[in-house]
């Protein structure tokens, strides 16, 4: 095989027109559509991005304001709690004042029982030795 040199210059000729004409009807449609494209994708994961964000924000404000409702539950419990311990308290000293009267009204009924006992067992006694001393006197006369 032999060289001809008119040949290599109709290739590289045809060649370059070749390569001119793929570049304007195709290299550069193709790279227009693919850049195109890449934005397209580009603004699309910028809008996901941005949808993201939104929803984490939402979604945080949602869980702040269900945390803030579950803080006034528990505020609301805890001063719900306070009140009956409260309640509780003035009731036991209610109940304790009730049995402290009792107890008194009690002692003070005992102790009337136990003086008019006394008083019964000391005129009984009485009676008792005036009888008896009745007796002896009665037996040391006869």
């Amino acid at each position: 095989m032999k060289l001809q040199p008119s040949l290599i210059i109709w290739t590289v000729i045809c060649f370059c027109l070749l390569m001119l004409v793929l570049d304007r009807l195709l290299f550069r449609p193709l790279l227009q559509h693919m850049d195109r494209r890449s934005e397209r994708v580009k603004g699309a994961k910028r809008l996901a991005v941005e949808a993201a964000e939104k929803e984490r924000e939402e979604a945080l404000r949602l869980a702040k304001e269900e945390q803030a409702k579950k803080l006034a539950e528990a505020a609301r419990a805890r001063e719900k709690a306070e009140q009956l311990r409260r309640e509780s308290e003035e009731r036991l000293k209610a109940l304790s004042r009730e049995l402290d009267e009792k107890k008194a009204r009690e002692e003070n009924e005992l102790a009337g029982l136990t003086e008019g006992c006394v008083q019964e067992i000391s005129s009984r006694l009485d009676e008792l030795a005036e009888a008896y001393a009745e007796r002896l006197v009665a037996d040391g006369r006869h």
